[in-house]
C-alpha cells in the first residue's frame, strides 16, 4: 500500500511540478534562511561562550579608590571570593586613538591570542584584535604609548572587552578611537606613574556561598586612607576637607580655651569651666560625627551578567535568532495553508473517485495519507535541501552580519547542531502535516454520497443574493469571489502573512535610520564631561548636570540614566514640568521601548550603593540619544541626597580643560552618532535578508494560487472562449479578483503590521541600548505598494500568457 501512495504521489507532483516547485522553493528558501541565520549566530554564541570558558571569564568586576590592602584583600578571600587586580590607566596613540593599558592577566578574563605570543619583556605588548586591524598593525611592529616604544608580540581578545567601549555607560565607539593592550606587570608599574596613575579594578570570581550584592555590601563598609587614594584631584579634594575640619577643631579648641579663662576670672569659676568643658566635649562630639572625613573604597561596581562590555554579543546574536525564527515560523506556516489549498483542490478534482472508495470500505485515515503524502514529501525534500543550503551558508551570513567587526571576539566556525538539524528536518514537516490533517479531515467527512455526485461544499456562490443592476462582468466576479471563498481566504492570509513580513524588514530599517537621525539632532551639545571630582565653580562655557546609571525595574540588564539638567538648560529641547523630587520625565525612546505613560510609577536601583528610589512619570520628553529620565538638578540632588551645589557632568559645546583626575570619562557627540550610525550597519543584513525573502513568498503565493484557479476553472474559460469573449476580456472576470484580493491584502497588511510587530520590536531591541518606536515611513509605505504593485503586474503578465494557451479543445477534454 505504501509504495501505491508513494508512486500516486509522485505522479501528482510530477503533473502539478510547477506549484509543487514553487512551494519547494518556499520551504526551502525560507528553511535555509532560517537555519542559516540560526546556525550563524549559535555558532557566535557558542564560540564566545567557549572563549569565556577558556579565559576564566569574570562574574562581575569593581573599582576601588585605592589598592585594596593586604587585611582587605584576606576578609574577601575568606567569604569564597577570587581576585585578580586588573588595574589599567589611558595613554594616546595613534591618530588621536586612546589605548588603555593592562598588564596581563594569570587567572581571570585571561588574554586569547588571534596571533603571536604573549609579552615577555617590559618592551612587549599584545594589542585588541579590533584596534590592530584599524590601524593596520600586526606583530612585530613597534607602537608608540605613553612615551614609551613597545613592539607588538600578539594580537588577541579579552572577554571582560568583547565590546570594546571605554566604559559601561559608553553608548559607543569605534576600534580607530579606542581600543585595549596588554603588557607585563614590570612594563605596567613602568608606566603607570605620574600623570599615567593607575585606575584599580579587580576583577572577581563568586563560589556558591556568595553572591555579587553581598560582595558589593561588604566592599561598601571599606573605606580609603586619603594619602592612598591614586586619583590626584579627589585626594587634593580630601586633604582640603581635612585641613578645614582641623582648623575647625583648633578653634573650638581655642574658643574653650578662652572660655576657661573668662570662666577662671567669674565668681562661681568651678561650675563655669565644667559647663565649657561639657560644651567643648560636645562640639568636639558633634564634628567628629558630622565633619569627620570618611571615603569609601568602592568606586563602581558591574556584575558580569550586567555588563555590555560582555553581554552585548550574545545578546546581537540572540537577536538575529529571534528575528530568523520569527520569519521562518511565518514562512512555513503560509507554505502549510498554500499546501493545503493543493491538497483540498486535488481532492474535489477526485471527488468521485473517493467516494467510490469510500463506498467499497477504505477508511478516511487511508484516504487522508494519500492526500497528504504529496505536500509532506514536497516538505521533507525542501527541508533537506533548506538544511544542506543553511548549513553551507552559514558562514556567508556570518560573513555578510559581520558581527566579528563590531565585537572583539574569535572568529567563530559555523556547525550545525542537533537541535538545529532537527528544527530543519523535522519542524516543517510536522507543521504541514498538522495544518493539512485538520483541514482534510474536516473535507473528508461528506458522506461517500455526496462524493459520488460531486456535491458541492459550498453553497452556489451569491445563491439568493440579489445582485439586480450589476453589470454581468460585476455579478460573475461576485459569484467566483463567493464560490472560492476558500481559496480567496488562504491566498489573501497568505499575501497576508508576506506584507508583514515586508513591514517587518522595512520597518526595521525605517526605525533605525529614524533613530540615528533623531540622535543627531538631539544632541546639542559637542562635549559631556562625566567627572570624578567637580569643581567647585562650574567651568566657564560649561553648564552642570547631575547623572547616575541606575537599574530599570526588575530587568538585571536594564540600564538607565537619570539626568538632573540645568533651569533653563541650552541643550534639551524641552522643558521640565514643576514637581517633586520623586517625578521624573521619561524620554520617548525610554517610553516606547517599555510602554511607559504618564503617571506609571517606576522602581531603580542604584548598582554601586544598592539603594532603590521609587519615582513616578510625570512626562514625556522628546530624546532619542539613550534611555534617560529627566529631572530639574535640584530635585535630582534631594532625591540622590547629594549636596545643593553638587554637579558631576559639564555639558559644552567646546573643549573644556580639567586639572588632572577630574573628568573620568568624556562623551563627545560625534561618539553618540557614530554609535547610531554602527547600529544601522550591524541590522542591514538581517533587514535585506527580511526584504528579499518577503518579495519571494509575494511572488510565489501570488501565483501560485492564480495558476492553481486558471487550471481548475480551465474547462469554464475555454467554455467562454467558444462563446466568443475576447481574452482581454475573460482576463477581467477570471483575475480582476485577484486584484482585489492582493490590494486588500496591502491595505491590511501594513496597518495590521505595525500594530503586531510592535511587541515583537521591543523584545529584539531589548538588548539594545536605544528606545525607538516600529515605525514606517511614507517613503517605505510607497516602496513596499510600489514592489507589490510590480510584482503583482509581473504575476499578472504571466497569468495572461497562462490564459491565452488554452484551447477551446479543452471542453472535449472533459470527461464528465
Amino acid at each position: 500500500m505504501l509504495s501505491t501512495w508513494l508512486r500516486r504521489s509522485f505522479r501528482e507532483i510530477r503533473q502539478n511540478a510547477l506549484r509543487y516547485g514553487a512551494v519547494f522553493l518556499l520551504v526551502a528558501g525560507a528553511t535555509g534562511v532560517m537555519l542559516a541565520i540560526q546556525t550563524s549566530s549559535g555558532s557566535v554564541i557558542t564560540t564566545v561562550e567557549g572563549f569565556r570558558s577558556a579565559a576564566n571569564i569574570e562574574d562581575g568586576e569593581f573599582e576601588t579608590r585605592a589598592a585594596l590592602s593586604d587585611t582587605q584583600l584576606a576578609s574577601l578571600k575568606d567569604r569564597g571570593v577570587t581576585l585578580e587586580a586588573q588595574p589599567w590607566t589611558d595613554s594616546g596613540g595613534p591618530a588621536d586613538s586612546t589605548v588603555r593599558l593592562q598588564p596581563v592577566r594569570d587567572t581571570i578574563n585571561k588574554i586569547q591570542l588571534s596571533e603571536g605570543r604573549l609579552p615577555v619583556s617590559s618592551d612587549d605588548l599584545v594589542l585588541e584584535k579590533l584596534y590592530a586591524n584599524a590601524h593596520g598593525l600586526v606583530t612585530g611592529d613597534s607602537i608608540q604609548l605613553a612615551g614609551r616604544t613597545f613592539t607588538i608580540t600578539g594580537i588577541g581578545s579579552t572577554p571582560d572587552y568583547s565590546y570594546v567601549i571605554p566604559s559601561v555607560t559608553s553608548s559607543s565607539t569605534t576600534p580607530e578611537s579606542f581600543g585595549t593592550a596588554f603588557v607585563t606587570h614590570q612594563g605596567f608599574d613602568a608606566v603607570a606613574t605620574g600623570n599615567q596613575a593607575p585606575t584599580y579594578s579587580y576583577a572577581y570570581r563568586l563560589t556558591d556561598s556568595t553572591t555579587s550584592d553581598e560582595l558589593r555590601s561588604q566592599l561598601l563598609e571599606m573605606t580609603v586612607e586619603p594619602d592612598e587614594i591614586s586619583n590626584p584631584a579627589l585626594r587634593d579634594t580630601v586633604e582640603e576637607q581635612q585641613d578645614k575640619r582641623t582648623r575647625l577643631g583648633d578653634a573650638v579648641k581655642s574658643l574653650a580655651e578662652g572660655a576657661r579663662a573668662a570662666a577662671a576670672a567669674s565668681p562661681g569659676a568651678s561650675e563655669s569651666l565644667q559647663s565649657v568643658s561639657d560644651a567643648q566635649d560636645g562640639l568636639q562630639k558633634y564634628l567628629d560625627e558630622t565633619a569627620t572625613v570618611e571615603i569609601p573604597m568602592l568606586a563602581d561596581f558591574q556584575p558580569a551578567d550586567t555588563n555590555p562590555r560582555i553581554i552585548t554579543v550574545t545578546n546581537d546574536a540572540a537577536v538575529n535568532r529571534t528575528t530568523a525564527l520569527f520569519a521562518g515560523v511565518l514562512v512555513l506556516l503560509l507554505a502549510a495553508y498554500v499546501l493545503t489549498a493543493f491538497a483540498i483542490d486535488n481532492l474535489e478534482q477526485d471527488s468521485a473517485s473517493i467516494g467510490a472508495l469510500s463506498a467499497i470500505g477504505l477508511r478516511p485515515r487511508e484516504l487522508m495519507f494519500q492526500y497528504l503524502m504529496p505536500p509532506l514529501v514536497v516538505v521533507m525534500l525542501a527541508c533537506v535541501v533548506g538544511t544542506l543550503v543553511g548549513s553551507l551558508g552559514a558562514q556567508a551570513f556570518n560573513d555578510f552580519a559581520q558581527l566579528t567587526a563590531y565585537y572583539s571576539v574569535p572568529s567563530p566556525s559555523p556547525q550545525l547542531d542537533f537541535v538545529m538539524l532537527l528544527i530543519g528536518l523535522v519542524a516543517a514537516p510536522v507543521l504541514v502535516a498538522i495544518v493539512v490533517s485538520v483541514q482534510l479531515r474536516h473535507k473528508l467527512s461528506t458522506s461517500p454520497l455526496d462524493l459520488l455526485r460531486r456535491t458541492p461544499s459550498q453553497k452556489v456562490g451569491g445563491k439568493g443574493l440579489s445582485l439586480t443592476g450589476w453589470s454581468f462582468g460585476s455579478r460573475f466576479r461576485t459569484r467566483q469571489a463567493l464560490r472560492e471563498s476558500r481559496s480567496y481566504v488562504i491566498m489573501a492570509v497568505g499575501l497576508l502573512l508576506a506584507v508583514i513580513l515586508m513591514v517587518f524588514g522595512f520597518g526595521m530599517q525605517n526605525s533605525i535610520s529614524a533613530y540615528e537621525s533623531r540622535v543627531s539632532n538631539d544632541l546639542k551639545f559637542d562635549n559631556m564631561y562625566m567627572l570624578q571630582v567637580p569643581e567647585t565653580d562650574v567651568p566657564e562655557g560649561a553648564e552642570p548636570a547631575l547623572a547616575t546609571s541606575l537599574a530599570f525595574g526588575d530587568e538585571a540588564q536594564a540600564d538607565v540614566t537619570l539626568l538632573g539638567v540645568s533651569e533653563n538648560s541650552r541643550y534639551f529641547d524641552f522643558t521640565l514640568d514643576e514637581a517633586s523630587e520623586n517625578d521624573v520625565a521619561v524620554s520617548d525612546g525610554l517610553a516606547n521601548r517599555y510602554g511607559l505613560q504618564k503617571g506609571d510609577t517606576v522602581f531603580l536601583t542604584d548598582p554601586v550603593k544598592g539603594a532603590s528610589y521609587r519615582v513616578t512619570v510625570s512626562q514625556i520628553v522628546p530624546y532619542a540619544a539613550g534611555l534617560y529620565l529627566f529631572q530639574p538638578i535640584a530635585d535630582t540632588r534631594k532625591l540622590l541626597g547629594e549636596a545643593d551645589d553638587y554637579y558631576n557632568v559639564a555639558l559644552s559645546t567646546r573643549s573644556l580643560n580639567f586639572s588632572e583626575g577630574r573628568v573620568g570619562e568624556t562623551v563627545t557627540r560625534a561618539d553618540v552618532v557614530r554609535g547610531a550610525e554602527g547600529t544601522v550597519r550591524m541590522t542591514t543584513p538581517i533587514v535585506s535578508v527580511l526584504v528579499i525573502l518577503s518579495i519571494a513568498v509575494f511572488c510565489i503565493v501570488l501565483t501560485l494560487f492564480i495558476r492553481m484557479m486558471i487550471d481548475r476553472d480551465t474547462y469554464s474559460i475555454a467554455l467562454m472562449k467558444s462563446f466568443g469573449y475576447r481574452e482581454g476580456e475573460i482576463a477581467k472576470l477570471y483575475l480582476n479578483n485577484y486584484t482585489s484580493v492582493a490590494a486588500l491584502s496591502l491595505v491590511l497588511g501594513i496597518p495590521l503590521g505595525l500594530v503586531s510587530l510592535t511587541p515583537v520590536w521591543r523584545t529584539i531591541i531589548s538588548s539594545i541600548p536605544m528606545g525607538a518606536p516600529f515605525q514606517l515611513g511614507w517613503t517605505a509605505a510607497l516602496t513596499i505598494i510600489g514592489i507589490i504593485a510590480l510584482s503583482y503586474v509581473v504575476v499578472y503578465i504571466g497569468a495572461r500568457i497562462k490564459l491565452a494557451r488554452i484551447e477551446v479543445t479543452e471542453i472535449l477534454r472533459d470527461r464528465e
